[in-house]
C-alpha cells in the first residue's frame, strides 16, 4: 500500500513539475508580448 501511494505521489509530483514548466514558458511568452506591445505604443506616441 505504502509503495503504491509513493508511486502515485511521485507521478503527481512529475505532473505538477511539468505543469509548472509549461506555466513558466507561457509567462515568458506573455512577458515578451507585453514588452513588444509597450515598445509599439512608445514608438506610436513618439511618431505623433
Amino acid at each position: 500500500m505504502l509503495k503504491r501511494r509513493a508511486v502515485m505521489l511521485k507521478r503527481r509530483a512529475v505532473m505538477l513539475k511539468r505543469r509548472a514548466v509549461m506555466l513558466k514558458r507561457q509567462a515568458v511568452i506573455l512577458k515578451r508580448q507585453a514588452v513588444m506591445s509597450i515598445q509599439r505604443l512608445a514608438s506610436v506616441s513618439q511618431a505623433y
